[in-house]
């Protein structure tokens, strides 16, 4: 009983529950939908994670802001993305957050300046990790809704051992069998990950389309067969870089979508238009580009994104 979707997890839960059917059950919500459960679990099991906790009122807010130091990063203890992120520099930050804020438990955590990559898969029937992939991102979301930014992410085809081994180890120690993770991670200048959240279900949005033009694969396909089967007879490997590279409406970019199409039609396997609702964060219109280096990547996204500079 599964539906793969973030809004119906503890729905999905309580059924298996009801019905005593395999899988996550409602008593087991606390430590994946909630970041403070999510952090008992990081510390229980050594994983680096933020430093931070989770407050309620004015006066605990200012205590953990003397505690952390700013610039903080804010948001609610339940939640998902950048909803409701607050990145507070000062205390006039703190003062209009305490103001305008919703009446629940948020998180406080000290800032980290880190590039965002995840850890990406799925578990056997015994919670192993069975098939992992990652994604790095060029933006955070926060930066993306606050500034507006374009969004490009992508799967490698190369997933760095330390993140695969940290993210094995973070994966497995929630003991969450049968079904797709999305693990965030900040990656630090000197190479190391800091754990940021775990979530239960595939990633968003074309994450998945990314994940199999990298892999050359069917990843519901190989789901079926974890489900079925019990596991893969298989082990996919990556074989080409897949990004997703977006544009916004309004802006002076220097190449029409016929220039691109024109001269990289053959790196594009998809044009995505992008529902409103979705825009800000994702783009009006996504480009799913598949390669097999970085540098051919990296090319294609900079004539992508180029714009007139009226300097």
């Amino acid at each position: 009983m599964e539906s793969h979707e973030e809004y119906w997890l503890e729905l999905d839960a309580k059924l298996r529950t009801d019905f005593n059917v395999f899988g996550l059950k409602a008593d087991e919500m606390d430590r994946i939908k909630f970041k403070s459960g999510m952090k008992q679990v990081f510390l229980a099991n050594d994983i680096p994670c933020t430093k931070g906790r989770v407050f309620a009122q004015a006066e605990e807010a200012w205590d953990l802001v003397e505690e952390l130091g700013y610039p903080v990063i804010v948001k609610p203890d339940l939640g998902v993305g950048a909803s409701d992120t607050w990145k507070i520099n000062n205390n006039e930050d703190m003062d209009r957050f305490l103001h305008e804020k919703q009446d629940i438990d948020y998180m406080m955590e000290a800032f980290v300046d880190g590039k965002i990559v995840t850890f990406d898969g799925i578990t056997n029937g015994q919670g192993k990790v069975a098939f992992y992939s990652s994604l790095n991102y060029m933006e955070t979301a926060l930066d993306l809704v606050v500034n507006d930014r374009d969004n490009v992410y992508y799967v490698p085809n190369h997933v760095d051992p330390d993140l695969a081994e940290l993210g094995t180890r973070l994966v497995e120690a929630f003991n969450i069998p049968e079904r797709f993770f999305h693990c965030e991670f900040f990656h630090l200048a000197d190479g190391s990950y800091i754990a940021l959240e775990i979530n239960c279900r595939p990633a968003g949005g074309p994450s998945l389309d990314l994940v199999n033009y990298a892999y050359d694969m069917d990843i519901f396909a190989a789901y079926a067969d974890l489900v079925t089967k019990g596991g893969l007879n298989y082990s996919p490997r990556p074989k080409h870089n897949a990004a997703y590279i977006s544009r916004k409406y309004g802006r002076n970019y220097c190449h029409s979508q016929e220039d691109i199409l024109a001269r990289y039609g053959h790196f594009v396997k998809e044009v995505i238009y992008q529902p409103e609702v979705f825009a800000q964060v994702m783009g009006n219109v996504g480009y799913i580009v598949v390669t097999d280096d970085m540098a051919s990547q990296e090319e294609i996204m900079h004539y992508i994104l180029a714009e007139f500079s009226y300097e």
